[in-house]
């Protein structure tokens, strides 16, 4: 575990690594007590007393362990309390009564920043250095302040401009060369990186030389500057100079890990059991998965994890966790086998059911998804609510599936009753972990049956499952994403009555392809109306899109789901688009907030510019006529940002030739755009199905 802990006065800083044991927090307060004597002498270790406070400045219990009193990464504060009467503790150098004044004047600011950074509100703490800046100049924890947190952001050539100002105040600061170093890397500027570093390494010799985790710090920034260049060995050379040191610094181990993989079949082996070995220790490490990922992506990652990790395939919570891991990289069919691993050994856990279900959605096998359903009703014989249901949904889901696999999937007649009494669970039953996974689980089926176009058997479905989902709040539970995909469908097949669409046989020229993330569902198998010819929507669902995740680099699993869905469309189809509803609910104030932007305009065109690229980069593949769909305006908390998007989205569309807006989505709206128009409302996050005539009529101006 790493964190840092942070003193003001004198200002000191000590990078903290772990590992957590029963160790209480004193053990960390006694590291930094020793460390803050050795570089201040002058201070007596017997009379001075250190609080510790979190990043929301709550004071931390010295007798809670490490484990439970911080966080990976976290910045904890330290006052220093003197305890000696006829003395106080002071910094070496002394400072004027001026300076003193001013340190006392800024650390309340100062203290303020930092809880706004501990609690990722970047831009808040941004507005704060900057005041101190401007009432105290040079001031250096709101200069170091700002470095950090726009290197937070991902921003380092913002970083760059204030370390530079830094070095330039202050020449024979370390702290300010190493945040240079780290600056340049963010840059990709390995030459500027390597020159910084290097000169902060000889300065720190001639005045003595410096602290053995400083020391580490700079090498490992070294080893990336190396990396940077593709000069592996020197990079290698670096690290390993670390790791002789101290074996456990897990970043070093990280970086290590990933160069030792590509080396032969051997250190294949001794690759994998680093890595693992830091995953173990640090389940929260973003850097830790990536390089993880990047070995199972290998032709021979699965191998080599069998033969590093045999343990670990007997334990179904540690394949979850790897498996988990990989599909948040896109390493799709390594995760799926990681999950039938978990599966073979906990073949009754609806939680891995789902977990294994929703990674086959991300390819778009919705054959095997439920193939694998039925097989898991089957067996699934668990107390709770899958009991009550497990004879009605194995009887429903054998008709429903031996009708899609017979090709006769939509000639189920509606009208035929069941033959069994619909289980109703008792008011005062409590559901169980267990019982909310086997609903999402079913949920889920519906939302596969429903976007596949296997309608027939959804309203039996919908009668087993309703009893079990009214009145439970499952909209507010850790299955809300599934049971929000239940009740829209529910209330659409409503809409359908006991006519449901004919899907059979529909020539690919009266299709409409409709791409989107959730808002594609209410359009889905409506029939519009456009130049004479009748279409039927056919929803192409890529749950969960954002268009943040569609940009060249992003390696999360929604961007693999997308390109899977899109998959389907055949050539010069007609095509429309709706994404971003995501962003502006999720995204962008969050992006605002964290200070990935300076304005939330500034978000906005970002985001568009991917989504338009991205759009041009498939039509100009598979040659579709691409419409674009605006952001629905729905929730009454986003419906200013989104109003905003559209208008902005449109604009742009406005310069493009073959790319064309549908200009409709002021009508969904009251006169003073304050509201959806009553016929609009739905099921509180989507429109009414009947907003598909507004659609229809956007079309018909492009001579659809």
């Amino acid at each position: 575990m790493k964190f840092y802990m942070h003193c003001e006065k004198p200002e000191f800083t000590v990078v903290l690594k772990l590992t957590p044991t029963s160790e209480t927090f004193q053990h960390a307060i006694d590291i930094f007590k020793k460390k803050l004597c050795e570089k201040y002498p002058s201070l007596d270790a017997s009379v001075i007393e250190l609080c510790a406070k979190n990043c929301k400045g709550k004071q931390i219990n010295t007798f809670d362990t490490i484990k439970h009193s911080v966080q990976e990464a976290e910045d904890i504060f330290i006052d220093i309390i003197d305890k000696s009467p006829a003395t106080q503790v002071v910094a070496a150098p002394s400072k004027k009564v001026t300076e003193i004044e001013t340190d006392q004047q800024s650390q309340g600011m100062i203290n303020a920043a930092m809880i706004h950074v501990g609690n990722e509100r970047y831009r808040k703490a941004i507005e704060i250095y900057k005041d101190i800046l401007k009432k105290y100049k040079n001031h250096t924890s709101a200069l170091q302040g700002l470095v950090q947190v726009y290197l937070r952001a991902d921003r380092p050539r913002q970083a760059l401009k204030y370390t530079e100002m830094g070095m330039r105040a202050f020449p024979e600061n370390v702290e300010f060369m190493v945040l240079a170093g780290e600056c340049y890397i963010g840059c990709k500027d390995a030459e500027a990186a390597l020159d910084t570093l290097m000169k902060c390494v000889k300065y720190a010799r001639s005045k003595g030389g410096m602290g053995k985790e400083e020391k580490q710090n700079i090498q490992l920034l070294l080893a990336k500057a190396y990396l940077l260049k593709n000069e592996k060995d020197m990079a290698i050379t670096v690290l390993q100079g670390i790791l002789r040191e101290n074996l456990d610094n897990d970043d070093a181990l990280t970086e290590y890990a990933q160069l030792l993989f590509s080396l032969g079949p051997e250190q294949c082996e001794e690759a994998m059991t680093v890595i693992l070995g830091v995953l173990a220790r640090k389940q929260g490490d973003k850097r830790a998965k990536e390089v993880f990922a990047e070995m199972m992506r290998d032709a021979k990652g699965m191998e080599v994890l069998k033969k590093a990790a045999k343990s670990v395939f007997n334990d179904s919570a540690a394949l979850v966790y790897l498996a988990s891991c990989l599909r948040d990289h896109s390493v799709i069919n390594s995760s799926l086998e990681l999950f039938e691993n978990a599966l073979e050994i906990s073949p009754n856990d609806p939680s891995i059911a789902l977990i294994y279900i929703h990674t086959l959605e991300v390819i778009d096998n919705h054959i095997k998804i439920l193939n694998f359903a039925q097989d898991f009703m089957k067996r699934y014989d668990s107390p709770g609510i899958g009991c009550m249901m497990h004879s009605c949904l194995n009887t429903i889901y054998d008709i429903i599936f031996s009708n899609i696999l017979s090709g006769t999937g939509d000639k189920i007649e509606l009208a035929k009753e069941l033959d069994f009494e619909t289980p109703t669970p008792e008011a005062s039953y409590t559901y169980t972990d267990d019982d909310r996974y086997f609903l999402a689980f079913v949920f889920t089926v519906v939302k596969v049956l429903f976007v596949n176009g296997h309608l027939c058997g959804i309203p039996w479905l919908l009668k087993v499952m309703s009893s079990f989902y009214q009145g439970r709040d499952l909209h507010k539970s850790n299955i809300r994403n599934e049971a929000a995909y239940f009740n829209c469908i529910h209330e659409i097949m409503k809409t359908f009555s006991d006519h449901l669409p004919d899907l059979r046989a529909v020539p690919d020229d009266n299709v409409l392809y409709f791409v989107g993330d959730s808002h594609c569902i209410p359009a889905a198998w409506q029939t519009l109306n456009a130049q004479d010819h009748s279409y039927i929507i056919k929803p192409v669902l890529s749950t969960g899109t954002k268009i943040w995740h569609l940009q060249s680099d992003c390696t999360f699993y929604p961007k693999a789901n997308f390109f899977s869905v899109v998959k389907r469309i055949p050539k010069a189809a007609k095509v429309v688009f709706g994404l971003g509803e995501i962003d502006c609910r999720e995204a962008l104030l969050k992006c605002w907030e964290k200070a990935r932007y300076d304005r939330i305009e500034d978000g906005m065109e970002a985001v568009i510019d991917i989504y338009l690229q991205v759009l041009k980069d498939l039509q100009r593949e598979h040659g579709w006529q691409i419409y674009v769909h605006p952001l629905m305006p729905v929730l009454d908390l986003t419906r200013p940002i989104v109003v905003q998007f559209n208008r902005l989205l449109a604009t742009k569309l406005l310069r493009e030739q073959t790319l064309h807006w549908l200009n409709f989505v002021n009508e969904l709206l009251t006169e003073d755009g304050n509201a959806l128009k009553a016929e609009y409302v739905f099921d509180g996050t989507h429109v009414h199905p009947c907003y598909v005539s507004l659609l229809q009529n956007a079309l018909a101006e492009y001579n659809l």
